[in-house]
Order: structure tokens, then C-alpha cells, then sequence
């Protein structure tokens, strides 16, 4: 998209993938070749992230920040989140074959 001159938007999500579910850690990235349009939508985030919290708790972050910059912590992260994709994916080519000795529609 950004190749073809697109405006976007890429939101981005690490609750998940580092077991932070309540810490609500993530972020936005705005792509626009406008620098008008990216300086306003930046005013209007940054209205808005005061208005919902003011100061936004940073504790996900720092936890983030630390696995990436650390080569062994970084390291042992993606050999779990590789562990568990690999499980995922198992789970899903057994569900499938499950379901189709059943006779399952679909």
C-alpha cells in the first residue's frame, strides 16, 4: 500500500505475544506522504491519548523494551512464540483431519 502512495494505518498489538494481557501494550504507525495530513493526525492523537489517560502507564513497554533489546531475552522469546505457532499450526492440520474422518460438511 505504502508503495502505491496509500495512506495507512498499522495498529500492532504485544499483549498477546508476551503474555502482557493487562497492560494494553502496542502501537500505532501512520504512513502518508502528506506532512500536513500526518502533523494533524498527530495533534488529533495527541488530543485524544490526553483526553482517554493523561499519562499512560508505560509497565508493558519497558517489558517489551527490555526482550527486544536484550539478544538472549530476545532470543528465548521468539524460540516460545515459535514454539507456540508451531503448536497452533499442529493443532489446526489435526483438528482438520478430525473433522473430516467425521464427515464433516465444509
Amino acid at each position: 500500500f505504502a508503495d502505491q502512495d496509500m495512506d495507512l494505518f498499522i495498529v500492532q498489538s504485544f499483549s498477546k505475544n508476551f503474555g502482557l494481557y493487562n497492560e494494553r501494550t502496542g502501537n500505532l504507525i501512520v504512513i502518508s506522504k502528506d506532512q500536513k495530513k500526518l502533523s494533524d493526525i498527530r495533534s488529533q492523537m495527541e488530543i485524544q491519548i490526553r483526553i482517554l489517560w493523561s499519562n499512560p502507564p508505560n509497565h508493558g513497554a519497558r517489558i517489551v523494551a527490555t526482550v527486544l533489546n536484550n539478544n538472549s531475552y530476545f532470543e528465548e522469546w521468539k524460540q516460545q512464540v515459535t514454539t507456540m505457532a508451531n503448536r497452533i499450526t499442529q493443532m489446526r492440520y489435526e483438528l482438520n483431519d478430525n473433522l473430516k474422518k467425521l464427515g464433516t460438511p465444509g
